[in-house]
C-alpha cells in the first residue's frame, strides 16, 4: 500500500527493480511526488529516493555496507541505517562525490534526525527507538 502524504509517499516491502538482475526489497523506502513514475503495480521500477535498513547481527555487514554501496551506485539520494541494538541511525546522502554520512544519531547525542527530503522533519533518537 503506497502511504501517499504531501512530499510523496513509503511502501513498507515492495521489490524495488534498480536493474534488469537488481531487485531488492529494503525494509522501507520512500518516493518523491516528483517521481511517483517509477511506481508500478508490480513493484518500483529504479532508485527510492530514501530507503530505510534495519540491522540486525546477522545483517550488518550486509546492510551497512553491500547494500549502502549498491544504493548509492544506482542513485539512492538518502539511506538511513537504523540499528536498533546499539539504538543508533546513521544517515548517509548522495553528494557530488557521492554517498557520505550526513550524521549518526545515538541516544547521548541531542541531535535530532532530518532531512531535506522531509523540510520541518526532526526525530530525537528516543522518539524513533522509544
Amino acid at each position: 500500500m503506497y502511504r501517499k502524504r504531501k512530499w510523496g509517499g513509503s511502501l513498507p516491502l515492495r521489490s524495488t527493480s534498480l536493474s534488469d538482475v537488481d531487485v531488492v526489497q529494503p525494509d522501507l523506502l520512500f518516493i518523491s511526488s516528483a517521481r511517483a513514475s517509477i511506481l508500478t503495480e508490480a513493484n518500483v521500477q529504479g532508485a527510492p529516493d530514501l530507503v530505510r535498513e534495519i540491522v540486525s547481527e546477522s545483517t550488518r555487514t550486509v546492510d551497512e555496507i553491500t547494500k549502502r554501496k549498491r544504493d548509492e551506485h544506482f542513485g539512492v539520494q538518502e539511506d538511513w541505517v537504523v540499528d536498533p541494538v546499539l539504538e543508533t541511525v546513521k544517515v548517509y546522502r548522495m553528494t557530488d562525490k557521492g554517498s557520505a554520512r550526513a550524521a549518526e544519531l545515538t541516544n547521548e547525542s541531542k541531535d535530532c534526525l532530518t532531512t531535506p527530503l522531509f523540510p520541518g522533519l526532526q526525530l530525537s533518537p528516543a522518539e524513533i527507538f522509544g
